[in-house]
C-alpha cells in the first residue's frame, strides 16, 4: 500500500558506524546488538516496576490515571478538553509519564499517555507531552518494549511518525537505521508496519 510505501521510504536509510574495509566487524556488531538488547530488557523491567506500582496507587491516583487517559483520547477538534489535559499536567506532573493498567481502561498493561496518544495518532496531544515540565521521553518503552513509534508505524500514523521522529532524533539521536528502537522480539517501528488495525 502507499502508507507502507512511504513509511519504507521514510524509515529504511541505513547508516554503519563501523566499517571495516566495507564490511561490519561481525564482533562489534554482536556487542552492539548485546548491548542493545540488555538496554530494552531494562527499560521494560522498569516499566514493569511503573506498572506494578499504578496498580498499587490509591484510588485518587486510579482517578487521575483514568481522567488523564480520557483527556489522551479526546477527538482532536475537542480543544476545551486539550487545555484540561495541559492544566491538569501542569498541576501535577507526574501524570504525564504515568502507567495505565488494562483494569477498565481497554488500553494494554504499560502503555503511558505518550503510548495512547501516538497509537491514536495525537498530535496535538503529543506535542502537549513532550512540552510539559516532567518531559517524557518519546523514547518510553511499554511492557512489550515498543515505543511510541512503534505504535504509531503500527497504527499507520504516517504525521504522527514524522512528529516523533523529529523529537526523538532531537531528545537522543534520529531514530533509523542502526539507531531505531527495538522492542524485546528484535523489531523495529518499521517491523511493525501494518501489525495493527484501526
Amino acid at each position: 500500500t502507499d502508507m507502507v510505501d512511504q513509511l519504507l521510504e521514510d524509515f529504511s536509510v541505513l547508516r554503519f558506524d563501523s566499517l571495516d574495509s566495507g564490511l561490519h566487524n561481525d564482533a562489534s556488531e554482536k556487542d552492539r546488538e548485546s548491548a542493545r538488547q540488555r538496554e530494552v530488557e531494562e527499560e521494560v523491567l522498569q516499566a514493569c516496576k511503573d506498572t506494578a506500582a499504578s496498580f498499587r496507587g490509591s484510588m485518587a491516583d486510579r482517578s487521575n490515571r483514568t481522567m488523564i487517559l480520557s483527556l489522551v483520547r479526546a477527538r482532536p477538534d475537542q480543544h476545551v478538553l486539550h487545555n484540561r489535559l495541559s492544566n491538569t499536567i501542569a498541576a501535577d506532573p507526574s501524570l504525564a509519564v504515568c502507567r495505565f493498567d488494562s483494569a477498565g481502561t481497554g488500553v494494554p498493561d504499560g502503555f503511558t499517555p505518550m503510548h495512547v496518544a501516538a497509537s491514536l495518532g495525537h498530535i496535538h496531544i503529543v506535542s502537549i507531552l513532550i512540552a510539559c515540565p516532567s518531559q517524557p521521553s518519546t523514547w518510553v518503552r511499554d511492557l512489550q518494549g515498543r515505543t511510541p513509534l512503534h505504535l504509531a508505524v503500527a497504527y499507520g500514523k504516517v504525521e504522527m511518525c514524522r512528529v516523533l521522529r523529529e523529537a526523538m532524533a532531537a531528545e537522543r539521536h534520529d531514530p533509523i537505521g542502526l539507531n531505531a528502537p527495538v522492542d524485546l522480539t528484535g523489531n523495529t517501528p518499521l517491523g511493525w508496519a501494518g501489525k495493527e488495525q484501526d
